[in-house]
Formats: C-alpha cells, sequence, structure tokens
C-alpha cells in the first residue's frame, strides 16, 4: 500500500504539472489510469503488482556489478531522511533500474503476460494481459526507463514511509 500510496502522490504531482503547462489532455490521461484510485479501489491484478514489487526491492540494495550493498533497519521511532540514506551514482542508478526492468519482465512473464498492447500502441491490455513494456532495456522508451528509475530513486522515501531506514554496509 504504500508504493501504491507513493504512486498516487507522483501521478497527482505529474497531473498538477500537466494542468500548469495548459496541457488538460496529458492530465485527462494521467487521471483516468486505472491504477489513479485509492487502495481499495485498486483491481486484484494491479494490486498484486504492488506487492510484488515490494517483494523485488530489497533486490535493488545490492548494485549489480560491484561490492556496494545496502541494508533496511526497522526505525520506528527516528526522525528519517531518505534523501540521506541512499546515495548512488548515475551508473548505479541506471545499472539498478534495469535489473529492475528485467525482474518485472520475469514477474510479469510468471503471471502468463505477453508482449502487446490495448487499443492504445503505449497501454496495457489487462484483460488479454499484453503489455508494450514486455521488451529488453534498450527497446523501452524515454518515458518507461524513466518510471523505472524513479522505483530505485524513489527507495529510500517508500522505505521511510513503512518506518524502514537504508543503510550502506560497510
Amino acid at each position: 500500500q504504500v508504493i501504491h500510496h507513493d504512486y498516487l502522490l507522483l501521478t497527482g504531482e505529474k497531473i498538477g504539472r500537466a494542468v500548469d503547462d495548459g496541457d488538460e489532455a496529458r492530465a485527462t490521461e494521467l487521471g483516468a489510469k486505472k491504477a489513479f484510485v485509492a487502495w481499495r479501489k485498486l483491481p486484484d491484478d494491479l494490486k498484486e503488482s504492488n506487492r510484488m514489487l515490494a517483494g523485488r526491492l530489497g533486490k535493488h540494495l545490492t548494485i549489480p556489478g560491484s561490492k556496494r550493498q545496502f541494508e533496511v533497519r526497522f526505525a520506528p521511532h527516528q526522525l528519517l531522511h531518505p534523501a540521506d540514506m541512499f546515495t548512488i551514482s548515475e551508473k548505479e542508478l541506471e545499472d539498478l533500474a534495469m535489473q529492475e526492468h528485467a525482474e518485472w519482465m520475469t514477474a510479469m512473464l510468471s503471471l502468463g503476460w505477453r508482449h502487446g498492447h490495448g487499443e492504445d500502441p503505449h497501454s496495457a491490455d489487462l484483460q488479454r494481459k499484453l503489455n508494450p513494456n514486455l521488451v529488453p532495456w534498450d527497446q523501452l522508451d524515454d518515458g518507461t526507463k524513466d518510471y523505472d528509475r524513479n522505483i530505485i530513486r524513489r527507495l529510500p522515501y517508500v522505505f521511510a514511509k513503512a518506518d524502514y531506514e537504508v543503510v550502506e554496509c560497510f
């Protein structure tokens, strides 16, 4: 639920920017997304997608090809500063985002999803389990790559909302 709440906050900010920029069509498109609803109204498959992401987050605490590793510690009574918890380079961010995309693809394929799209070539078809993003990293558009990068950027914030701090292991 914490991950979904973070999605709602970020999407709300995107809607606000679109309105400020006078792009009502983009604001409407973002607001009409099936996932842009409260957790209790979220379709079960999208709830499961959030749960699967939560299960993958721990994998992203080890930087691929590096000895750098982080861990989470329960910190319910501490004032947490997420921006200070998980400092990584741009290359590490990119490597972790690529890892997240590969993990997501594996999870989606295991649930029976296939490459394809809905009526709009950029959207998924939830009924037929088709998703245009089930392709290798280098075939993704920049917006989808940014989505994966933001999952990694937001790790310390998501953990902090659940009363966990992210600390580097030395």
